[in-house]
């Protein structure tokens, strides 16, 4: 249906209008030269001329009126199935970062902005970004090709200068005397807990 309409009604439509620019043209040209004239032959002529070229303009005009119509019902019919599929594409990407509706609609909306071409149609009634964002390997081509043009990203130059420039406290940690008394301390205590628990079983025992 879709080659039927753009091969045979729409140029018919883009001739049909053409024409009726150029018809309306010659009308006025025999219209100058029915009030200039005052030869009732180039007055009769002018007049059969005229009355030729209103014809033509009425057939011209409700050609043109009633088939418009259909062939902008066609693409907008044909617009939404392409966003129906469009949606549906989406959803099955393998991608869960390009599946996300808000990050996809985001880079969309980038795309569209720094793309000229985005809002155009190579094919008529489905913009050009709606056959880019269907398919998930040029999406996930362009998302990293954005990413690499802008670069890595800097959090807060200024908060990062004055953070470096001050002095981070430092845990304190005893001096090496102090761990080997503490060291000592700890083996004295064991020993003396032992000496204890072996006096009490031998006490025991005998």
């Amino acid at each position: 249906m879709q080659i039927g309409l753009e091969l045979t009604v729409v140029p018919q439509l883009q001739t049909a209008a053409d024409e009726l620019i150029q018809i309306q043209e010659y009308n006025q040209q025999w219209q100058q030269i029915y009030q200039n004239t005052t030869d009732p032959a180039q007055k009769s002529q002018a007049e059969a001329a005229m009355r030729q070229n209103a014809q033509l303009i009425q057939e011209k005009s409700e050609f043109i009126k009633t088939n418009r119509p259909k062939i902008e019902q066609f693409y907008q019919h044909r617009s939404a199935l392409v966003q129906e599929s469009l949606e549906k594409a989406r959803q099955s990407f393998t991608d869960k970062e390009l599946s996300n509706k808000a990050i996809f609609t985001e880079l969309r909306d980038k795309l569209s902005k720094d793309w000229k071409a985005a809002s155009s149609s190579f094919v008529p009634g489905v913009p050009n970004i709606d056959l880019v964002s269907s398919d998930e390997y040029l999406l996930g081509l362009i998302r990293d090709g954005m990413k690499f043009r802008e670069g890595p990203k800097v959090k807060n130059a200024g908060g990062s200068l004055a953070a470096a420039s001050r002095p981070v406290a430092k845990a304190k940690t005893a001096p090496e005397n102090e761990v080997e008394k503490l060291h000592l301390k700890i083996r004295q205590s064991n020993f003396k807990r032992k000496l204890n628990l072996a006096i009490r079983m031998r006490l025991v025992t005998f």
